[in-house]
């Protein structure tokens, strides 16, 4: 069992050209206003804890970023048989990523 933490923006969403690759080290769109490693560092953060970091943004309506971290107590999820979200295409122009 996994807790869900969602952040939601109104911004003008994230390219799909660009989806796959928003979790890599320094991939920014802001040139020099950015250095590529905040989603990084929070997908770090997620898999140091056993869970994936997910996106879903639509062009012009904003983006939602999702944590998915394991219920405290419960059996880690190669333990249990249980898989942890995995990178995946998601429907509506989302990605959900838990490692390199």
């Amino acid at each position: 069992s996994y807790v869900a933490l969602s952040v939601e923006d109104t911004g003008a969403g994230i390219a799909p050209e660009h989806l796959g690759e928003i979790f890599r080290p320094f991939f920014s769109t802001k040139g020099r206003g950015g250095t590529g490693l905040g989603l990084p560092s929070v997908v770090q953060v997620a898999r140091r804890h056993g869970g994936a970091v997910g996106v879903e943004s639509r062009r012009g309506f904003g983006s939602t970023f999702t944590m998915y971290l394991p219920v405290a107590g419960a059996a880690p999820a190669a333990a249990s048989g249980r898989e942890v979200p995995g990178q995946e295409e998601r429907p509506g122009g989302g990605v959900v990523h838990s490692g390199d």
